[in-house]
């Protein structure tokens, strides 16, 4: 009698503390809608992508640059002294110029490195939709979980206190002798499993939860719920979707401008083969020992010809070129991925979305055999054993019909990364 007083007391604590907590959380509850927003908000893998792009921008009009003139001023003031002349004392020198100077002609080289930059923003924000994608399956995976973990905990309470209940039916059948010893015990032992079970379940929400706040990017809020329920929408036909994911998934996309690059790249190093041509003109001021005033001004046309570098340019441009034949093959890998990818989850998809529906046609099943069973059992025409399994049965099915929602939603948040839908 003592051990079920201490764990009805138990019980007693654990109801009033889940009560408070949710008398406060209704105040902070988290709508998918307020997830999606403080994803936007906080996420750093967002802001780092951001970032990338705009990097990626300003590069190209680095590489653009090579296609205007460079002016540079340079000013130059010496003290010396000439050692073969008969004065000694030390002579001051200065010289200004002022050079301009236009490159027409590298080999392709700034036309090439143009077209890497390009197509290096293009991958960038390629992966900025990769990370939206990736971030819309995680938030919808941890916000399952979380919300799975909430109605596990609801659940927990539910089943304890019908054991509870149980366990209190089969102490008074046994005292009355209606009923053999280790019934009771077998009921009041499931009773404290499910004490167990439901201290179980709230440490599990806290995880949860944990892994939501990862997500959103932050680190802490205190005394919050997801506020939602299990839906499960219907997914296009994978005929009408597949050729549409194959030519926009941000993997393919993000595959594609990364071949661009090492394209880009291969033409970037062949221009080593071919001369080099620039105009150049400069204006200088110059005078020793007295103000500069000696003016001189000259134009011209320069060209270079690298003839030999110790086989650099050669092996440059082979590396080039294996890297851009390896990111063609990749890019096939991604569309075969992909592809896969899209009918697995697709399939998965449909098949956990059906078993949500014959779950719940068990737990009806389960919730009327239960309730017969009860009614016939307190009238002597059932046994103890088939009111236990009756009970083992509607707990049984209570924990898969809850469990193959979460299951459902995890399979849509891994379909909708496969098909590359990105975060709203």
């Amino acid at each position: 009698m003592r051990s079920i007083k201490i764990s009805g007391l138990i019980v007693f604590i654990l109801f009033f503390s889940i009560a408070g907590m949710s008398a406060q959380e209704n105040r902070q509850s988290l709508t998918w809608q307020e997830c999606i927003d403080l994803v936007w908000k906080n996420n750093p893998e967002l802001k780092a992508s951001r970032h990338d792009i705009k990097a990626s921008d300003f590069a190209i009009t680095k590489a653009w640059s090579d296609y205007f003139p460079d002016l540079t001023l340079s000013g130059t003031a010496k003290r010396f002294e000439d050692a073969t002349g008969t004065a000694k004392s030390p002579k001051t020198s200065q010289t200004y110029t002022g050079k301009a100077s236009l490159e027409i002609f590298s080999g392709f080289k700034t036309r090439a490195g143009v077209k890497e930059a390009e197509a290096s923003l293009n991958r960038s924000k390629s992966g900025f939709s990769q990370t939206r994608a990736r971030l819309l399956a995680d938030l919808r995976e941890s916000f399952a979980e979380a919300l799975f973990a909430q109605e596990n905990v609801n659940l927990s309470e539910k089943i304890e206190n019908r054991l509870k209940k149980n366990a209190d039916f089969l102490r008074l059948r046994y005292e009355g002798g209606l009923e053999a010893r280790w019934a009771f015990q077998k009921a009041r032992a499931d009773w404290k499993e499910s004490q167990w079970a439901l201290r179980k379940s709230l440490q599990e929400m806290t995880v949860a939860q944990k892994k939501l706040l990862k997500v959103l990017g932050l680190q802490t809020m205190k005394n919050f719920l997801v506020s939602g329920e299990f839906s499960f929408p219907d997914i296009p036909k994978l005929k009408d979707l597949r050729e549409k994911v194959l030519k926009k998934h941000p993997d393919i996309a993000f595959q594609r401008f990364q071949r661009e690059f090492s394209r880009a790249a291969v033409q970037k190093e062949k221009s080593g083969y071919w001369p080099a041509l620039s105009l150049f003109s400069d204006y200088s001021l110059k005078g020793t020992d007295e103000r500069p005033d000696h003016k001189a001004w000259s134009y011209g046309v320069e060209v270079s010809w690298g003839l030999f570098s110790g086989l650099e340019t050669y092996a440059a441009t082979r590396q080039a070129r294996e890297n851009y034949l390896k990111e063609d093959h990749a890019l096939r890998k991604t569309v075969l991925s992909v592809d896969s990818d899209l009918k697995d989850t697709s399939t998965a998809y449909t098949f956990a979305k059906d078993r949500v529906h014959i779950a719940k046609a068990k737990l009806d099943a389960a919730i009327e055999r239960a309730h017969v069973v009860e009614e016939e059992y307190a009238s002597g025409l059932k046994t103890f054993l088939d009111w236990e399994q009756s009970q083992s049965l509607l707990t049984q099915e209570e924990k898969q019909y809850l469990s193959a929602q979460r299951d459902a939603l995890i399979a849509l948040a891994r379909f909708e990364k496969a098909r590359g839908k990105e975060l709203p």
